[in-house]
């Protein structure tokens, strides 16, 4: 009995790790991913104590998103309007995390 455990499971490995493909792939027509190109207009300023998760710009001011955790400890989650001049945010919604 135990001889034909061994059996099944080479033989069962040796099925798994076949590498033929009956579908063969034809590299000639896989396209080449484009490039996009982009322009460096302006840097503004940011609160390195931020850890970011998402902004968006919205009637020319521009909002984010922070989050917190535990492993950084100064962090906080906060939902605002950042002051492009300093990089704080000055309008600011702190949300909790239950």
């Amino acid at each position: 009995m135990r001889i034909r455990i061994t059996v099944f499971l080479i033989a069962l490995l040796m099925v798994a790790c076949n590498r033929t493909n009956s579908n063969s792939d034809d590299s000639s027509n896989i396209k080449p991913i484009p490039a996009i190109s982009y322009t460096f207009c302006k840097s503004y300023p940011h609160d390195i104590t931020s850890f970011t998760e998402g902004f968006e710009i919205h009637n020319g001011e521009l909002w984010e998103s922070t989050g917190a955790s535990k492993e950084l400890i100064q962090t906080r989650s906060l939902f605002g309007i950042v002051d492009t001049a300093t990089g704080k945010i000055k309008t600011k919604v702190p949300m909790f995390v239950k």
